[in-house]
């Protein structure tokens, strides 16, 4: 079929995995590279026996959807209003937006598995619609690019995998044009050095799963092998700091945690802020560019009491 529209509606479920409907209306997003897998499941081949040879049938267990897609990083164009993104990250283990008196806190959660989402997806005129809605985030911030987050979820499916329907009216939510990552609108400081970056990425690390015995079906964190449910880490891509000026090698080796800091943005409204005190640096590998040598490590977010791993706020 021709592909003329593509929307996207979420909202916060009241009751983890009750469908909250999500009215494109009052709940659109605006979004990039919205991708859709309508069935994810197993296959379980039936071993009968035929009197013919040929392919024997199979029937789908574990059925689910996926819905992975983009969004422009930017504030909400008031600083004490939580932008529209932050209740996306309530599907990642977050909680509940916090407005401050001159920014907006949006903490990390640990309870059970937090909350959940609905979504309301549209290809044109198919409608694909998912409940318990929760998965993954990655925030990006790259040299010369307008900084992102993707997420990619996992979903019970609500209803059929796929419906005849038009979106219909569609409003989209208002915030300021993301910024440019640059030299006057992005400042990275680890332990108090201030780096010249050309990436940084935070992935959580959120391993999502389909959780489904006979009483219960649901969309739940897994745990790695280490038993980790939240496990963020990044990538750091800066010039590599003469040793007289930083040395991060010692830290790397020792295991020692350093303080880091990223700004986003120059307008208030429109101001992104990541810190930590608990920064490590994992494995840091050299490269050359424009004749210069640079250094791509790999840094984790190690947690020293509850959901302090890292701090999100807007301003």
């Amino acid at each position: 079929m021709p592909l003329d529209t593509t929307v996207l509606g979420a909202k916060l479920e009241t009751t983890v995995g009750t469908f909250a409907a999500p009215s494109l209306s009052t709940d659109a997003l605006v979004t990039f590279n919205y991708q859709i897998t309508p069935i994810q499941s197993e296959e379980v081949r039936r071993a009968v026996d035929l009197g013919f040879p040929g392919r024997r049938p199979s029937t789908k267990t574990g059925v689910h959807a996926r819905h992975a897609f983009s969004v422009e990083l930017s504030g909400s164009g008031t600083a004490t209003t939580a932008p529209f993104w932050a209740k996306l990250l309530r599907g990642a283990l977050f909680g509940a937006a916090v407005p401050g008196a001159s920014s907006v806190s949006i903490p990390l959660a640990s309870t059970g598995d937090g909350a959940s989402l609905s979504l309301s997806g549209y290809k044109d005129s198919e409608r694909f619609q998912a409940r318990m809605v929760r998965g993954n985030a990655v925030l990006s911030f790259v040299e010369k690019q307008l900084p992102r987050i993707d997420f990619d979820f996992l979903g019970l499916i609500e209803g059929s995998p796929t419906a005849a329907a038009a979106p219909g009216a569609v409003t989209l939510p208002t915030y300021p044009n993301p910024v440019e990552v640059n030299l006057a609108n992005t400042v990275i400081i680890v332990d108090g050095f201030t780096l010249g970056c050309r990436e940084f990425t935070l992935d959580l690390g959120m391993k999502t799963e389909l959780y489904s015995t006979t009483g219960s079906r649901a969309i739940i964190f897994g745990k790695d092998e280490t038993g980790d449910r939240r496990a963020p880490s990044g990538r750091i891509l800066a010039e590599l700091p003469g040793a007289a000026a930083k040395d991060y090698f010692g830290p790397t080796l020792s295991g020692t945690p350093l303080s880091f800091s990223l700004v986003h943005g120059t307008a208030a409204g429109n101001i992104i802020e990541l810190a930590s005190s608990n920064l490590v640096f994992e494995d840091i590998q050299l490269t050359v560019e424009s004749n210069r040598v640079f250094m791509s490590a790999t840094v984790g977010f190690v947690a020293t009491a509850a959901n302090n791993d890292f701090t999100l706020i807007t301003k």
